[in-house]
């Protein structure tokens, strides 16, 4: 994601200005807190729980998959 975003951005670095720092930065530390909250959240899951309703969900999802691609 990292070489990717940086990938963009000199492709790109016409079309930027200085005024754009800001909410650049602002999205990077919003995303930042989220994904830090969202891994957390996991963690404590796994650790309380097994993953037999994500096992479950998984096979009736791929059925559903296969039937509407038959």
């Amino acid at each position: 994601m990292f070489a990717a975003t940086g990938y963009q951005l000199v492709k790109y670095r016409a079309l930027l200005s200085a005024a754009d720092v800001v909410p650049f930065a602002i999205g990077f530390v919003v995303s930042f807190v989220a994904a830090l909250i969202a891994v957390k959240a996991l963690i404590r899951y796994v650790a309380r729980h097994d993953f037999r309703a994500f096992a479950w969900y998984r096979i009736a999802l791929g059925a559903v998959v296969l039937w509407y691609f038959r």
